[in-house]
């Protein structure tokens, strides 16, 4: 774009993968979450955020089952992120009182599906195999 807002020739916006799984996953589950706030005046139960925060992470087999194998490295950051969000609720929990004690389970799993879906657009989803990439 230049600098008065107008499209410079040839501009074609090209959206990366992340800004897909943030529109069509993120903020829906997030609003379903919230929603249920305004329903029931609770937050989601720990069984609504376990299932809502599996799906991104099962698409990591379902590519492997495609060709494309995630490196260690990848399969060792999810697990560090996955402990170190999710063992931190239990030590931190006491220590608050409250909204942040009863929401912090929420914020661990949105924090989670942020970087899970973060992780998962910088993985390629074809294998270098693949004969559509061959010319």
């Amino acid at each position: 774009m230049s600098a008065n807002g107008t499209v410079l020739p040839g501009f074609v916006w090209r959206p990366g993968p992340l800004l897909g799984l943030w529109l069509w996953y993120v903020p829906p589950v997030a609003g379903w979450w919230f929603s249920r706030r305004v329903v029931t005046g609770r937050p989601p139960s720990w069984w609504a955020l376990l299932v809502s925060c599996l799906p991104p992470l099962l698409a990591y087999p379902l590519m492997a089952a495609g060709g494309t194998m995630p490196t260690t490295e990848l399969w060792l950051t999810l697990g560090l992120l996955a402990s170190g969000i999710f063992a931190s609720v239990p030590l931190v929990k006491p220590v608050c009182a409250g909204t942040i004690r009863r929401w912090l389970p929420t914020a661990a799993a949105l924090l989670w599906l942020v970087c899970v879906t973060g992780l998962l657009s910088r993985t390629p989803i074809m294998s270098d195999k693949d004969p559509a990439l061959r010319s």
